[in-house]
């Protein structure tokens, strides 16, 4: 593929925890043609649709994490989360 198109990206709270939230900051809008897709009961957040790598990196720098759990940090069991990144350019994924 000599294309510098993604086709879609996916981000994950690894250390995820139920209340974990990732979405786009306020007021953000998603360029034209992609779309999103939020799991809250696996904290994933799929990203799809074929645009330039630009395109994805302007919503991937407008991807934010919040938590709406009463105690996110779990009993102190899972006090910090990591943010994990896989973009596809339809030949391979990539972190």
């Amino acid at each position: 593929d000599t294309s510098d198109d993604i086709v879609s990206a996916t981000v994950t709270v690894t250390d995820f925890v139920v209340g974990d939230q990732l979405g786009l900051t306020a007021g953000y809008t998603l360029p034209v043609g992609i779309t999103l897709n939020y799991n809250n009961a696996t904290g994933v957040l799929t990203l799809s649709g074929a645009v330039s790598a630009a395109d994805y990196e302007a919503v991937l720098e407008h991807i934010g994490y919040s938590s709406i759990a009463e105690n996110p940090d779990s009993g102190d069991s899972t006090p910090t989360r990591t943010i994990e990144l896989t973009v596809n350019d339809g030949d391979a994924s990539s972190n």
